[in-house]
């Protein structure tokens, strides 16, 4: 799971990636989060990093999350669970 893709994504500011969550792993400096088929890549020093580091937990693999980027310094990016309608 931790070998690095050969393609990586950025959020823009005010850009929602939602997928199954399939986990968060750092290699070097660089911190990756597989979204589906996508894999996001942060530098691992980061407030982005830190951010998905503390919110994302194990028992959310195979679930749908959100990962939203903003403009805002300080919260960068918000992580929600996506619960579904039944």
């Amino acid at each position: 799971m931790n070998d690095v893709p050969s393609k990586l994504e950025r959020l823009d500011f005010w850009t929602e990636i939602i997928g199954f969550y399939l986990g968060i792993f750092s290699v070097d400096r660089f911190t990756y989060v597989r979204i589906g088929k996508k894999t996001l890549v942060f530098d691992s020093n980061s407030k982005e990093a830190e951010i998905l580091r503390h919110q994302l937990k194990n028992e959310f693999v195979n679930q749908t999350v959100g990962i939203l980027r903003t403009d805002c310094p300080e919260v960068p990016l918000v992580v929600r669970l996506v619960k579904r309608l039944e």
